[in-house]
């Protein structure tokens, strides 16, 4: 399955039933895509509707991130597969993806509070959303990599855990910044 190219409808159906794929990693994937895309039309619409050239790379950033997360969400996939047939390399990608995910997604948070705070009223809405979004898919993905540790020895854990620590304290502070 190609995440890209699937209805949401057909995704839907196929993430509920008794098959391992899509999983966890595709459905945070769309969801942050989703967050993603919200934010671009938050910034388009801002740069339309308040002829402000400001939110232009962020929303030329917006598209791209989302098509990225699609790429992350078929990836994902294509290593849990390879970690069910056992093949090498494939538990480190499969920690890799979700990290990257995460990382991904901070960056585009990282530009949220100047949107935010001078975007277009009518979608300031939208914009809270997309950024729900996207939260909710780093810590998903932060989630997933906890979950991932038990496929490691010791030293290779405490190297994963410093970095899960690291990006989880980003998204805290990045979550208590947008209560504020």
């Amino acid at each position: 399955m190609d995440i890209r190219n699937t209805l949401i409808k057909e995704f839907l159906d196929e993430l509920n039933s008794t098959r391992v794929q899509p999983s966890a990693g595709a459905s945070l994937a769309i969801t942050g895509a989703l967050g993603a895309s919200l934010i671009g039309m938050v910034c388009k619409i801002t740069l339309k509707r308040i002829n402000s050239h400001s939110f232009e790379d962020l929303a030329m950033q917006t598209t791209e991130f989302a098509e990225k997360l699609l790429d992350f969400g078929n990836e994902d996939m294509t290593a849990f597969s390879a970690v069910l047939r056992n093949e090498e390399g494939a538990t480190t990608r499969a920690m890799e993806i979700p990290l990257e995910m995460a990382r991904a997604c901070i960056d585009v948070m990282n530009q949220y509070e100047p949107l935010h705070n001078s975007c277009y009223e009518i979608v300031k809405g939208d914009a809270e959303a997309g950024f729900a979004l996207l939260m909710t898919c780093g810590k998903g993905n932060i989630e997933l990599a906890k979950k991932n540790l038990s496929m490691f020895d010791l030293q290779t854990c405490q190297s994963y855990e410093a970095e899960i620590k690291e990006i989880e304290t980003i998204l805290n502070s990045l979550e208590l910044g947008a209560e504020g």
